[in-house]
């Protein structure tokens, strides 16, 4: 995973690894107080291009989410 930073005016402070994976952060997002943009070591903050998620219908044309069927096989509710 790159290394990224929070991009300021006064420049890019750096942010930890750890709560990079924990937060799943990317770059391209933005700080939920300040608005800053989340950018790599060359401040660039273009953000990958995210996989499709897999979608499914039954028989009555309701669609469901590949999260909401595993919900539903396990017998949980994720609430959404």
């Amino acid at each position: 995973m790159d290394k990224l930073f929070v991009a300021t005016s006064q420049g890019n402070i750096p942010i930890e690894q750890s709560m990079t994976e924990k937060y799943k952060l990317e770059k391209g997002l933005r700080t939920p107080f300040s608005g800053n943009v989340i950018v790599d070591k060359n401040s660039n903050a273009k953000r990958p291009p995210r996989k499709k998620r897999a979608i499914q219908s039954d028989d009555k044309g309701i669609i469901f989410t590949t999260s909401e069927i595993l919900d539903f096989s396990s017998g949980a509710d994720s609430g959404s």
